[in-house]
């Protein structure tokens, strides 16, 4: 009986490690269908670059910038990048904005691992951009590409959550000069930061990149090696937390500083003449304004602006040179009037009441 039973235990063990080999059999022969569409991006066709490729191709265009007092008293840094040859820099705004609001304070620039410093000039600055352009008396230097992968790229190119970037800078001093970080896009639809002025920081890149006080204005690279963003803030309070503002502008204008310059003149962005408000911006000054689009709070004297546009329009887009550009928040108007040139006349798309409205307006 003893030996029947476990005859029989027998079998029904090998029935079950047969029955169970028998079901992974079937399970490793499925086939999984891929996406309909893949979504790519620069970083598939660079599959041999590294963090350390990018980080010793660039860093010699990387700079530390100090605000110093007329006595040489060194009052605040940041960092910041060549971006033309020539000496070209593109900063933050907020690391050069002492020197442009006092004639107390100069400018002085450090290249990447000298102790030397170089006077330098401001050539131009957007306040609402976080974007700064300076001129170094360093002479010719390495200079960084650039590509829009943020604002008007195709979608083919567009920036995606958890590509990987690098960060160079000079964080807390310059004997940490031009330290290189890596981590990875956290947000590619962009975010909406204050600073503690009040400052409202618009159409940020998210990342995860370590960055401390004085990278501001240090660059933000792809795993192609181009350059971004600009990094220019982060919160204390929060970890991995970091933004950078995207390089777009730069893109947009260098040229024409660059031109101006050599021609002993400066460059000015063309500008609409009207002051105004996003959603975002009526939440945090607690005004009531909700929609998408730009309230028009205020019309500006001697602009072409007077007599065209009145307060409390609402702003839905504008054409620039026959291509149209939709506007959501106000980086929206500022990214398009990068694409004009003073003098231009522009059709302005908008909401009056309850009518919608063209209008043309030459651009001031």
């Amino acid at each position: 009986m003893k030996k029947k039973f476990a005859f029989l235990s027998l079998l029904m063990c090998l029935s079950l490690i047969f029955t169970g080999c028998s079901w992974l059999k079937n399970n490793q022969s499925l086939e999984f269908t891929s996406p309909l569409q893949i979504v790519k991006t620069q970083t598939d066709i660079t599959e041999t670059i590294t963090p350390t490729d990018i980080v010793n191709s660039n860093i010699e265009a990387v700079v530390t910038i100090f605000v110093t007092s007329s006595s040489g008293e060194q009052i605040s840094f940041g960092s910041g990048v060549a971006v033309h040859s020539g000496g070209y820099i593109a900063t933050n705004y907020h690391v050069i904005s002492l020197a442009i609001s006092s004639p107390f304070y100069s400018l002085e620039v450090y290249n990447n691992n000298s102790k030397v410093s170089h006077n330098a000039e401001i050539l131009w600055f957007n306040i609402n951009l976080d974007v700064a352009i300076i001129k170094c008396s360093c002479g010719d230097m390495p200079f960084v590409e650039m590509v829009d992968r943020f604002v008007y790229a195709s979608q083919n190119n567009k920036l995606q959550p958890l590509e990987e970037v690098v960060a160079i800078g000079t964080p807390v001093d310059l004997s940490l000069q031009n330290t290189a970080t890596f981590g990875y896009v956290s947000s590619s639809s962009g975010r909406i930061s204050y600073a503690d002025t009040g400052v409202v920081y618009e159409t940020l890149i998210q990342h995860t990149a370590p960055i401390n006080h004085g990278n501001s204005g240090g660059p933000l690279f792809d795993m192609t090696g181009k350059l971004i963003g600009l990094n220019t803030l982060g919160n204390d309070d929060a970890n991995s937390l970091f933004f950078a503002v995207p390089i777009y502008p730069v893109i947009k204008v260098i040229d024409k500083v660059v031109l101006a310059y050599e021609n002993n003149t400066n460059y000015a962005m063309p500008v609409l003449g009207v002051s105004a408000i996003d959603r975002y911006m009526a939440q945090n000054s607690g005004e009531s304004f909700s929609s998408s689009g730009l309230l028009i709070n205020d019309i500006t004297n001697g602009t072409n602006a007077v007599g065209k546009l009145i307060k409390n329009d609402v702003i839905k887009g504008i054409t620039i040179n026959n291509i149209f550009y939709n506007i959501d928040v106000r980086n929206d108007l500022l990214f398009a009037l990068l694409n004009a040139n003073s003098k231009d006349v522009v059709s302005v798309k908008l909401t009056r009441g309850i009518i919608d409205k063209t209008i043309d307006i030459s651009l001031s």
